[in-house]
């Protein structure tokens, strides 16, 4: 049986070593742009009126909430209260895709869930569950 030790290989990146060649952890990832703001980000009180500064009525706000926090959806088929006209864009405004599943992975028959996500600028996370 064998002592050797395995280490992770790095994929389209050079990863920094030390003197004595131990890798070094690295904090270098540039600095990205802050998220577009949602809508669950928005305080109940300020809601309609960051929605009229969208150029949308203030009374919209109160209907896209009721979607989203009532009936858990963001889908802007499901908001048929809303004008079908601009329905899409709408939506896109005031609740933009922050997080997108980009691969799930099941291991321990189910028991655990890897996901590898996509954040707003690109970045990738993954989580466990």
């Amino acid at each position: 049986m064998s002592n050797r030790q395995v280490t992770p290989r790095t994929e389209g990146w050079t990863q920094k070593k030390d003197e004595s060649g131990k890798p070094l952890l690295q904090f270098a990832e540039p600095k990205r742009g802050k998220p577009p703001q949602h809508l669950v980000d928005i305080d109940p009180a300020d809601r309609a009126e960051t929605i009229k500064g969208l150029g949308i009525p203030g009374f919209r706000a109160k209907q896209l909430a009721t979607h989203y926090f009532t009936h858990y959806t963001s889908d802007p088929a499901d908001m048929t209260d809303l004008p079908k006209e601009g329905r899409e864009e709408l939506v896109q405004k005031a609740l933009p895709t922050l997080l997108t599943e980009v691969k799930r992975l099941k291991t321990d028959d189910g028991k655990t869930i890897k996901f590898l996500w996509r954040l707003f600028d690109g970045a990738l996370v993954e989580s466990v569950l």
